[in-house]
C-alpha cells in the first residue's frame, strides 16, 4: 500500500492542489489517501498513526508519498532532500515554531530513496513539467518530510519516502492575483505526474 497525503488550503487560500490531486488519486487501488491539516506536528503524527496502523494488519504501508503546494514554481517538483531546519510564520492554529532545528539530536538532512533524477528525466521525456528540487522551504512541508524520514530511519523501516511540490493552479491565481503572469499548472498535468509516480514505486 502507499500512503499519499495532501494539504488543506492555508494562509486564507480557498483551494490547495495538493488536496485536489489527493481527491484525485483517492479511490487508485493500492493508495491510501490522507488529507491533512496545516499544522505543525499534528500532519505528522496523523501520517505516523496511519503508518502504525497498516504495520498492524496485512496491508503495510511499502512508501509514503507526501503532497504540497509551492506557490511560484513553474514545475511539479520533486524534493530530493529535507533539512532540519526550520524558519517559518504560523501555521493555521497560530503556532509558530522557533527557528532552528526540528529534532535536536537528529541528523542534518536526509535524501529520499527514490532515485528522483531518473524519474524527473522519464517524465520530462512525456513532456511532464517535472524537476528535482534541493529545497522543500522552512514550513511544514519540509517539516514533515523530515520527521518522517526521522522516524522511519530511526526505526530502520523498509517503508519509503518522498515529498512532491506543486505550482499554483489557474482558478487560484485568478482569484487571489487577478490573472497575473504567475506560473500555474493545471490540476490534470499535476495528477498525471503523481500517478506515474506511484506506477513507478509500485514497480519497485
Amino acid at each position: 500500500m502507499i500512503l499519499l497525503s495532501g494539504f488543506r488550503p492555508f494562509l486564507n487560500q480557498y483551494w490547495n492542489p495538493a488536496q485536489e490531486v489527493l481527491e484525485n488519486l483517492s479511490r487508485r487501488e493500492n493508495t491510501v489517501p490522507v488529507l491533512l491539516p496545516v499544522e505543525f506536528n499534528a500532519a505528522f503524527e496523523i501520517l505516523r498513526a496511519r503508518i502504525i496502523e497498516g504495520e498492524s494488519t496485512r496491508h503495510p504501508i511499502k512508501a509514503v508519498v507526501m503532497l504540497g503546494q509551492a506557490g511560484g514554481r513553474s514545475d511539479v517538483c520533486l524534493e530530493k532532500v529535507a533539512l532540519n531546519y526550520q524558519q517559518s510564520f504560523a501555521d493555521e492554529k497560530g503556532f509558530c515554531p522557533p527557528t532552528g532545528a526540528i529534532i535536536a539530536a537528529a541528523p542534518a538532512a536526509y535524501f529520499t530513496p527514490f532515485p528522483v533524477e531518473i524519474w524527473a528525466q522519464e517524465l520530462r521525456s512525456k513532456k511532464l513539467p517535472v524537476q528535482v528540487s534541493l529545497t522543500a522551504g522552512s514550513f511544514i512541508c519540509n517539516e514533515i518530510a523530515f520527521r518522517m524520514a526521522h522516524e522511519l530511519q530511526s526505526k530502520q523501516s523498509p517503508t519509503k519516502w518522498l515529498f512532491v511540490h506543486f505550482p499554483w493552479m489557474e482558478k487560484q491565481v485568478k482569484k487571489t492575483w487577478g490573472g497575473r503572469a504567475i506560473p500555474i499548472l493545471s490540476q490534470s498535468v499535476m495528477t498525471t505526474v503523481v500517478a506515474e509516480i506511484l506506477n513507478r514505486i509500485e514497480q519497485k
